[in-house]
């Protein structure tokens, strides 16, 4: 996924193809927007990694964690904790969330049962709390059975494309692609390229450290962006 386009960067840049060498010649257009064409995958790959998400685009994302059970032992009788019946997704929440439990067992062929959400109209079987963008589903009724990976969250992850949230991101993503192409201006390390292939390209982007991709201003604008890690282990389990 990339999160922005080559006339994109074209327009925010106001460079041309004509401003690059390789091999101490000048780049030809169709080398330059084949250059752009990569590195734009990749710029966007280190705002994924930096802001600990999926995508910032809205895409349907499945993820699994392993029901707790009623660990309560102090009690007279096994009860829940607060704890058993709480279950933190992993990404961006937007909507869209379905979720199901594993009924069968282990043994036997898979069979899962949804779960429905409470609503004025419906007791449901969870609620969705979400707060600084960390959504929370907690259990109040059919509560998961201790297993392995035997809920499964199903849900589409990111902002809408008309989002002020997205536009700010994908000008982030501006100013790093830009970055890249100002540190090629000065130093010209097309020049030892050979090819035109893929492969070569991709060696050259070594070059550029994520520091130099992701300065302090693009740091900055992505801080808000950056998603939350729950430090507690058993959130996701």
């Amino acid at each position: 996924m990339a999160l922005v386009t080559v006339n994109d960067v074209l327009a925010y840049s106001g460079f041309k193809y004509s401003d690059f060498t390789e091999n101490g010649l000048e780049m030809t257009e169709g080398a330059f927007n084949e250059f752009l064409n990569q590195l734009i995958p990749k710029v966007t790959q280190m705002l994924h990694r930096y802001c600990n998400v999926f995508s910032f685009e809205k895409a349907p994302y499945t993820e699994y964690h392993s029901g707790r059970g009623a660990q309560d032992f102090d009690s007279a009788q096994s009860d829940y904790n607060p704890e058993d019946t709480v279950y933190f997704l992993r990404q961006l929440y937007c909507d869209t969330l379905q979720v199901y439990e594993e009924t069968s067992t282990k043994t036997s062929a898979q069979v899962w049962t949804a779960r429905s959400l409470r609503t004025n109209l419906v007791a449901g079987d969870y609620e969705i709390y979400q707060e600084n963008d960390v959504a929370r589903v907690h259990f109040w009724q059919n509560i998961p059975q201790q297993g392995t990976n035997n809920i499964k969250f199903a849900y589409n992850t990111g902002y809408p494309a008309t989002s002020a949230s997205l536009n700010d991101i994908k000008f982030q993503c501006l100013r790093a692609v830009n970055n890249v192409l100002l540190t090629k201006k000065k130093v010209q390390e097309a020049s030892s390229i050979r090819n035109y292939g893929v492969r070569d390209y991709s060696q050259m982007f070594d070059v550029f450290t994520e520091s130099t991709v992701l300065d302090d201003k693009v740091k900055l604008g992505l801080e808000q962006y950056r998603r939350a890690i729950i430090p507690a282990q058993f959130a996701y389990d």
